[in-house]
């Protein structure tokens, strides 16, 4: 289902930010003049684009994939930290795309197969490989729903996926994304176990592929309008980035796009393409006497784009320079995956945005094209906002930037717009969802005062709600134990797509599986869900196989556990786990070799209590007050010289 809230473009506020900026221009130059010649260029920033908030996620490049191990590099654990027992999502973000279409024509840049970039999914860290402080692999315990590619034509990154508080979470700053770096970053990820109440901005807007950089050149060649690929010369612009992994010089220059990536502006003064996403970027603007032509838009992914295969936005190429004052182009906006059961406004107006950038304005030469909008994930049960604390949701691609001076030069286009998709069936009051087209830059010429070309397609078309489920079926936990006379098997999920049910098997030989029990699941849900079944009478050794099933048929394997009754007597009980109570019952084993302690750790191995035990502990309940310890997962532990056992409780 789509809306369509039309929100009317912005041509008119261009023009008026354009004629102002007329009527101070000569202050404007003096200012940028006295900055040139007595601060130096190397502190004039020209990014419009707010870099500032908090950064949540850590990030790593996938080198190679082997099993169910990733070996990483590049690894920025600066905001968040990678940990057994939480998840991450591991998404391609480049491949070599551009394989047809790659002579020196209007064509070039052309996707020829999009392959596996776009694709993510949501895996749990089973174990990790660190090297003094530094992470070099981690393993998981699933197998891979889809295929990813490694090597020098392929970005392959990680991003962690915290759940941050305990229960609902309310902001205490700006969130921001980690900006992409050509191997890194451009995506923010969380998730909140009850509600997100957001008294601050969520921002990954600029955050994706960039836009193509500034050169120096003082050469004044025209009619160069031909020439699509180029190394990087001072007489074409520099193209923007896209999801085609590049790695040859001979293509960063020149009109041409490259996938969604803007082409540069031609010699001389042209302005740059649009990055692209859900639709294409506008044409840069011609550049003098507009016999030169701008930079082609980024092409337009809409054909590609799912809910479960999302890209960033493609940067603005550049301007073409003669005189040193062209603009780079804007970058593009990021991806942001959240996951909670309700979002609410708290206090003040707020903004979830992923928008493009728009690039910079120039005093004389070519502008850049604006950046395309990114994409906007949000799998909740309920969106509520008020007249005191609005919400905006808005991918929208950046604009050109313009250029002001009497002589004609070219501007730079608009970016494309973004995607957002909604699990909700509709926006409530207060909240609105933009995904606008970037506006093209204004350039002056002798009779009057032109624009170059917006980023293509129609306004807010690209706003996807109701049944759509984002972030797929995740098991966060699946345990089977001795309990007493019984065997407990229980299993939790973080979020369910089209379930059905679960089939539970058992066996006494690990082979031969027979039917146990059909647990219905829940359809569709965005909050952590426990299940659980028991076996009253068990085997020495019993195994466990559990299945999930969807309405269409299709199943998915979530793995094999065993309770070895006899290595049972040695090891500790928990439970109820996951516990959601004030007490939570431990059962101590019924042989016990020597002096027993037994510990409440965090996952990152704190002491949270030491649990005091008397002389002759063998097989008692401990009761063990939690009321006052924060929801998250703990790890209990027991020894004594001889036995050890550690059991995972995660308090809800």
């Amino acid at each position: 289902m789509k809306i369509s809230n039309e929100i009317s473009v912005r041509t008119e506020q261009k023009m008026l930010r354009f004629y102002v900026i007329i009527g101070l221009s000569a202050a404007i130059v003096g200012i940028l003049l006295f900055v040139l010649f007595n601060l130096g260029p190397s502190n004039l920033s020209l990014a419009k684009t707010s870099s500032t908030g908090a950064v949540v996620n850590a990030y790593a490049k996938v080198d190679s994939i082997s099993g169910s191990t990733l070996y990483l590099s590049n690894v920025n654990e600066v905001g968040d930290q990678f940990s057994v027992d939480e998840e991450f999502i591991i998404i391609q973000m480049q491949e070599d795309v551009v394989r047809t279409d790659t002579n020196n024509n209007s064509s070039f840049g052309s996707i020829t197969s999009m392959s596996n970039v776009g694709y993510y999914e949501i895996l749990t860290i089973s174990a990790m490989n660190r090297s003094g402080g530094d992470l070099l692999s981690l393993s998981f315990g699933s197998s891979l729903k889809n295929s990813y590619s490694t090597g020098n034509l392929a970005s392959l990154q990680i991003v962690s996926f915290p759940s941050l508080g305990s229960g609902s979470y309310t902001t205490t700053s700006d969130i921001r994304a980690l900006d992409w770096d050509g191997e890194i970053g451009g995506v923010l990820a969380f998730s909140v176990d009850g509600t997100l109440n957001l008294a601050h901005d969520i921002n990954a807007s600029g955050a994706g592929f960039r836009g193509g950089a500034t050169n120096d050149n003082s050469t004044s060649t025209s009619n160069l309008n031909t020439v699509y690929i180029s190394a990087v010369d001072g007489r074409y612009g520099d193209k923007g980035e896209g999801v085609h992994r590049n790695i040859r010089s001979d293509w960063q220059a020149g009109r041409g796009k490259i996938a969604n990536g803007g082409g540069g502006g031609s010699c001389h003064n042209a302005g740059g393409g649009g990055g692209g996403n859900y639709s294409a970027g506008g044409e840069g603007g011609g550049g003098w006497n507009s016999s030169t032509s701008g930079g082609h838009g980024g092409a337009a992914l809409s054909s590609y784009i799912t809910s479960s295969k999302v890209y960033l936005g493609g940067g603005g190429g550049a301007g073409e320079i003669n005189n040193n004052f062209n603009s780079e182009g804007g970058k593009g906006g990021g991806i942001i995956f959240i996951r909670a059961s309700k979002i609410a406004t708290s206090g003040s107006d707020v903004s979830i945005e992923a928008d493009g950038e728009t690039a910079p304005d120039v005093s004389n030469d070519g502008a850049g094209g604006g950046g395309a909008g990114g994409s906007i994930l949000l799998q909740v049960d309920s969106i509520e906002a008020s007249s005191s604390a609005t919400l905006t949701i808005s991918a929208n691609g950046g604009d050109g930037g313009s250029c002001n001076t009497g002589n004609v030069h070219g501007a730079g286009a608009g970016g494309g717009q973004g995607v957002i998709y909604l699990t909700v069936p509709s926006l409530a009051s207060y909240i609105s969802a933009q995904t606008l087209n970037g506006v093209g830059g204004a350039n002056t010429n002798r009779s009057g005062t032109s624009f170059a070309e917006s980023g293509q397609g129609t306004d807010n078309s690209s706003i996807f709600t109701g049944s759509v489920v984002v972030l797929p079926v995740e098991l966060l936990d699946f345990t089977a134990e001795a309990v007493g006379p019984i065997n407990q098997i229980l299993w939790s999920t973080a979020s369910e797509q089209d379930n059905s049910h679960f089939l539970l098997e058992r066996s006494d030989n690990g082979q031969d599986f027979e039917f146990m029990e059909e647990i219905t699941g829940s359809g569709n849900s965005v909050s952590i869900l426990d299940y659980d079944a028991y076996d009253a009478n068990p085997s020495a050794i019993t195994y466990y196989r559990l299945t999930q099933h969807d309405y269409s048929g299709s199943t998915q394997d979530l793995g094999v556990r065993v309770v070895n009754r006899e290595l049972a007597k040695s090891e500790i009980n928990v439970y109820p786990n996951p516990a959601s109570g004030s007490i939570v019952t431990i059962t101590l084993p019924e042989r016990i070799a020597g002096e027993s302690r037994l510990e409440l750790r965090d996952i990152s191995g704190k002491l949270v209590k030491n649990v005091e035990l008397d002389a002759n502990p063998a097989g008692k309940n401990i009761e063990l007050i939690v009321s006052h310890i924060p929801k998250g997962i703990y790890l209990v532990s027991y020894s004594d010289g001889i036995n050890a056992s550690t059991k995972k409780l995660i308090l809800r």
